[in-house]
């Protein structure tokens, strides 16, 4: 998987020392059904830098990846509308769309889908 100039430095910046770990596990990870770099960095936003996260969230996105777009370009996720904050098509840094709502409001998964993704991690 190739990674940009920008998934390389939010890397960085949200794995801390386990940031080469991360990229190397995402650079050995083949995502053909991923359109383009917006769900890595869907996937990445995501994490929060826990690197046990990775796996588990690509396992999503090669299911579905319109769930991790979802969960991360949008907030309220439990309303009947869900209101878009990020577009993840843009490079990290240029993600935030001009809004009413804040991009920080509320946590980045629901709890459900915390929850799902706590369990053990089947391959």
């Amino acid at each position: 998987m190739k990674l940009t100039k920008d998934i390389i430095a939010q890397i960085e910046r949200d794995f801390g020392r386990k940031a080469e770990a991360a990229i190397r596990y995402l650079q050995g990870t083949s995502a053909p059904s991923f359109p383009g770099p917006r769900v890595l960095r869907c996937v990445i936003f995501l994490a929060e830098g826990e690197i046990g996260l990775l796996p588990k969230l690509l396992d999503v996105a090669q299911t579905d990846y319109r769930d991790v777009i979802f969960w991360a370009e949008y907030i309220r996720h439990e309303t009947e509308r869900p209101i878009h904050v990020r577009n993840f098509n843009r490079a990290f840094g240029r993600h935030k769309l001009r809004t009413k709502a804040s991009p920080e409001e509320g946590p980045r998964l629901p709890k459900d889908v915390k929850r799902f993704l706590a369990a053990p991690h089947r391959s």
